[in-house]
């Protein structure tokens, strides 16, 4: 029988379009996740939105930088995870009068060309070294996984993926496979993924290759969502308007993902916008939950081990939503348990680190 090692991410991350209250964009809920997670004694990995501090540093070290610094070295005492996430449009963001204005180079191949520090490596470099400096006293703490912005690995995969190894990296989360996005600011394309649950990506790229050696590829639990869910989902949106304006988290701030630019992008977002296991969206409640990890067991059903991923976002998480992740622990507990298995990147086995 399959045994799935689910890990519990959540992007630490602000609302990257704008936001007028820090607290009610990411520490509130953050701590309230972390609050949860300890109560019902499970591990959460938060991948924290690292370039934002290092710029918070200087423009609001009070207000920002030092509650950010805080909350993660309270998340790492009561030994959760913290990894490493990049979202680098903070490189040449304004920020004025107290406020942010986010530039839109959303992803890491903008800055190719850029002199260094700026630069892809110098980039990640000060990401990876910011997030050290931070949890420095942790005795246990090691950086060993990795999330994309914008779930972003491509252009440049090569680039990105080797300094990330050269760092001590070992694992990625940014794929979501069927998964296909493009505005005019970026662009995924997860749809031709491998069958395997888990693949080691060669550090010279494609993503879709597999190697010996290289970053073992942790994805985030999808599905298709074939015409029932589909029409389900635009049924619940529909005639839950209202009721959905009630139950979504008001984080006081605005997304920042890009326009679709033509009816080509449209489409084929559309029809490749799998189901992802995740408390994030209002019309996904258990059931879909339950099916999104069912249909794990069914397209892995001839390996006896696999590593997945769930994903949401402390800036999308209020109290419905924490509802929800409670009646999905509960469903582990009775429908999975001794099949999932909620753990951390640490605690995966040592072939998983060593890719064998």
């Amino acid at each position: 029988m399959t045994k799935i090692r689910l890990i519990l991410t959540f992007d630490y991350e602000l609302p990257l379009g704008g936001c007028t209250s820090y607290s009610k964009g990411l520490f509130e809920p953050a701590e309230a996740i972390v609050r949860l997670a300890t109560e019902r004694k499970i591990k959460i990995v938060f991948f924290a939105d690292i370039l934002s501090a290092v710029f918070f540093k200087r423009w609001d070290y009070n207000g920002f930088y030092l509650p950010f610094k805080e909350q993660l070295q309270k998340t790492l005492n009561l030994k959760h995870e913290v990894q490493l996430h990049i979202h680098p449009h903070w490189v040449n963001s304004r920020y004025e009068d107290g406020r942010f204005y986010p530039s839109e180079w959303k992803i890491l191949s903008k800055f190719r060309n850029e002199k260094p520090p700026f630069d892809i490596n110098g980039i990640l470099n000060s990401g990876i070294n910011e997030l050290n400096e931070i949890c420095n006293g942790h005795g246990d703490f090691k950086c060993i996984a990795y999330r994309g912005g914008g779930y972003n690995l491509q252009p440049c995969t090569d680039i990105i993926l080797k300094n990330l190894y050269e760092n001590g990296i070992r694992f990625d989360s940014s794929i979501i496979k069927g998964y296909y996005f493009k505005s005019n600011i970026q662009e995924e394309d997860f749809r031709r993924m491998p069958d395997n649950s888990n693949w080691i990506i060669p550090l010279e790229g494609p993503l879709n290759a597999i190697a010996e050696n290289g970053i073992l590829e942790i994805p985030i639990a999808s599905m298709p969502a074939g015409i029932y869910f589909r029409l389900n989902r635009i049924y619940n949106k529909t005639r839950n308007k209202n009721l959905y304006k009630k139950l979504k988290y008001n984080n006081f701030g605005t997304g920042h993902t890009g326009h679709k630019t033509d009816m080509a992008s449209r489409i084929k977002s559309l029809i490749y916008s799998p189901l992802v296991l995740s408390f994030d969206h209002l019309h996904q409640n258990i059931s879909v939950l339950d099916a999104i990890l069912s249909y794990q067991f069914k397209i892995y059903g001839d390996q006896e081990e696999i590593a997945l991923c769930l994903n949401s976002h402390p800036k999308s998480l209020g109290p419905y939503h924490l509802n929800q992740m409670c009646k999905f622990l509960d469903l582990i507990e009775e429908k999975y348990k001794g099949s999932v298995e909620i753990c951390g990147y640490h605690d995966l086995d040592q072939n998983y680190l060593h890719g064998s």
